[in-house]
Formats: C-alpha cells, structure tokens, sequence
C-alpha cells in the first residue's frame, strides 16, 4: 500500500499502556486531542468494540464537517483503530490508528493514519490544497496534546 497516502509520527509518555489506552479509547476525549476533531461520541446504543461506530465534527479553517466512524480494532492497552466516513467513502474511508508499547516505565505512542482519499484526483478532499501536510501536523499536534493531557504538562 506504498501508493496510499499517509502520516505517523511517535511519542514517548510517562504513564502506563493502561492509562493511555483508557483516555484514546474515550471518543470524548478526541476533540481535545486533535486539532480538527472538536468533538466526538459514540452513536445510540454504542461502545467501545470492533465495529462500534460514533460520531466525530470536525473543523479545519472555515470548513467543518461531520462523519459517522467505525471501530476497526480494539487491542486492551496496545491499539486503537477507526475508520472515518466508511459509509460515505467506502475503501477509501481514511484509518487512524494508535499503537501503545510499554517502554523503559512509560508508553512509546505512535499516531498513525492512512488516506487513500487523498490519492483519489478527481475527490473534493483530494483537491484541498496542503491536505496531507495538516494530516501530518495534526498527528504531532494529537501526540503533544495527549502526552500533556496524560503527564499534567
């Protein structure tokens, strides 16, 4: 899959797998992680298991948006994966994914996300100039806010 577009990017954070894991896997959570994401929560009915959706609003300049996502995989205290608007853009449907590895008495985070949206010329959010690069922002600015969420920083 070298020819779809994506990001990642780590973090080393002075707290257990366990602690992180509980906060990334809290949707509620998300809007004061990511820089585009203002606010998430599961759908009616909904928690926390592969294939459990919610629902995420998104705000990046003047545009803002809103999707349904879908849990693509739930590993206690190592992984935490979704896939955004899977509904609407079907295998082009981008995936965020978070990695936790235990690491010298805190938590190796990695943030990563693969858009194949973005390699789709004619799509709307393809043409969006700069896309990739704030995806790739976005990743750095998740893993500080988190780690300064987590360690009280």
């Amino acid at each position: 899959m070298s020819d779809v577009p994506s990001g990642r990017d780590s973090i080393f954070i002075a707290a257990p797998p366990e602690q992180i894991y509980a906060f990334i896997t809290d949707v509620s959570k998300l809007g004061t992680l990511s820089p585009e994401c203002i606010r998430a929560e599961w759908n009616a009915g909904q928690s926390l298991g592969v294939g459990a959706t919610f629902h995420g609003w998104n705000q990046a300049g003047d545009h803002t948006w809103d999707v349904d996502c879908v849990v693509s995989a739930v590993e206690q205290n190592k992984a935490f994966a979704f896939r955004a608007a899977p509904e609407l853009l079907g295998e082009n449907a981008t995936l965020w994914r978070f990695v936790l590895e235990p690491k010298d008495g805190g938590t190796q985070v990695t943030e990563s996300y693969e858009a194949p949206i973005l390699a789709v010329p004619d799509h709307p959010v393809a043409q969006i100039p700069g896309r990739a690069e704030a995806l790739n922002e976005g990743v750095k600015a998740t893993l500080q806010r988190l780690k300064a969420a987590i360690e009280g920083t």
